[in-house]
Parts: C-alpha cells; structure tokens; sequence
C-alpha cells in the first residue's frame, strides 16, 4: 500500500487532473469529490478526511490514487 501525503490528496481534489488511469470505482469517486469541493470549497479539508479513511479501509485505494 502506497502511503498518500494530504497535500497531494488535496491537490487531487482541487484539481482537474486526468483521471484516465484510474479504476472506474476510483473515478466516480473523485470526480464526485471534486464536484462537492468545487460547489463548496470550505469542504476540502473534510473531504481529504474522507479521502484518507477510505484510503485505510480499502488499501487498493492508495495504490490506484499513487498512479495519478
């Protein structure tokens, strides 16, 4: 498992990197993420909270964000 700075979970999600090479599950996530954090952009940190825990009960998670 890949260990994920906020810094960079934070930059994902402000972002509009390409997601190309992410899994499907991956990308409807962050996309859904982004969209929340772009409608409200006070959210970001609590949305990273949300990012990290995710990221420790699927560990595949990590592995999938580290390819972006």
């Amino acid at each position: 498992m890949a260990s994920i700075p906020a810094a960079k979970l934070k930059a994902l999600l402000t972002s509009s990197s390409d997601l190309s090479k992410a899994s499907l599950g991956t990308r409807i996530m962050l996309t859904r993420m982004r969209l929340e954090v772009q409608n409200d952009p006070a959210s970001v940190d609590s949305k990273v909270v949300e990012l990290e825990q995710t990221i420790s009960t699927k560990p595949q998670l990590a592995d999938d964000l580290a390819t972006i």
